[in-house]
């Protein structure tokens, strides 16, 4: 009743204002966010409609983490939902943890947090990649923190990225985001990450979380039974309007043994390996 009335609240606010107040929010919110994270989050509120050109510093565990001067709100909320609400939670102890659509590294900053032996982080848009290379370098663990400028998808070569003026919103998929731009990228495939990291971690387990708009099916049904086979769990975005049926990829990600698929909400999905008896 009290969260159905505070909804009712904010929709009567003027529009102009939702964004610093969702922002507050946020910064005042139980949960995981770090009380550090949160009183930065508090002298953000202010410039969440400024667009200036700086990269606000956001302290969590083991270093800082970037928000974007043309995207303080967005980036906000994306901050508020990695650590403030979890949205993706794996288990990463001990666990070499591939982020795929990483942002600007919030989640890879809570993977290692929890527990991450490795993070290798793959960002294709230029502006986020700027400030998730900048995390990285500044993070205490940055050693164990790897990432790269790249789409993954089904195939090698060039692609065209669609460029939203929402940073969490890029495609490599033609009308999945309302383009404001266009940036040439690499396209890699999921066996050649995955290929790549075990060539320094052989016998460790993975996971996989994947916050893509409309790639995530095609990044997993043309990954092989054998090149997941060290692979324990896979977080999904399914995004509506994706082309594909996430049907085909549970049924496919099955045929690797990644079999107990639990839906979090209408759109993620915890796929994991069930244990052997």
């Amino acid at each position: 009743m009290q969260a159905a009335l505070k909804t009712r609240l904010f929709q009567r606010l003027p529009k102009r204002l939702q964004p610093s107040v969702r922002v507050l929010r946020i910064a005042t919110a139980g949960g995981g966010l770090p009380w550090a994270a949160r009183l930065r989050l508090l002298t953000v509120v202010p410039r969440v409609h400024s667009r200036a050109p700086v990269d606000p510093r956001v302290s969590l565990p083991g270093g800082p983490v970037f928000l974007g001067g043309e995207s303080l709100y967005v980036d906000a909320m994306t901050l508020g939902y990695v650590w403030g609400e979890r949205v993706f939670a794996p288990t990463c102890h001990e666990r070499v943890v591939v982020d795929i659509g990483a942002h600007k590294g919030y989640f890879g900053a809570w993977a290692l947090a929890n527990g991450a032996v490795h993070v290798h982080s793959v960002e294709p848009s230029s502006a986020n990649y700027r400030r998730l290379e900048k995390a990285q370098g500044a993070h205490r663990r940055s050693q164990s923190w790897t990432t790269e400028r790249s789409a993954v998808g089904d195939a090698a070569g060039m692609v065209s990225l669609f460029v939203s003026a929402e940073s969490w919103a890029h495609s490599v998929q033609a009308g999945m985001v309302e383009a404001v731009g266009v940036e040439r990228v690499e396209m890699v495939t999921l066996a050649d990450v995955l290929s790549r990291l075990a060539e320094d971690h052989p016998d460790r387990d993975y996971v996989l979380k994947i916050n893509v708009e409309g790639s995530a099916g095609s990044i997993l049904l043309a990954a092989s039974p054998s090149d997941l086979q060290r692979v324990m769990e896979i977080h999904m975005d399914h995004e509506p309007g994706s082309p594909y049926d996430p049907e085909d990829v549970f049924r496919h990600l099955s045929e690797a043994g990644l079999d107990d698929v639990e839906p979090v909400s209408d759109k993620i999905f915890v796929i994991r390996r069930r244990p052997s008896v």
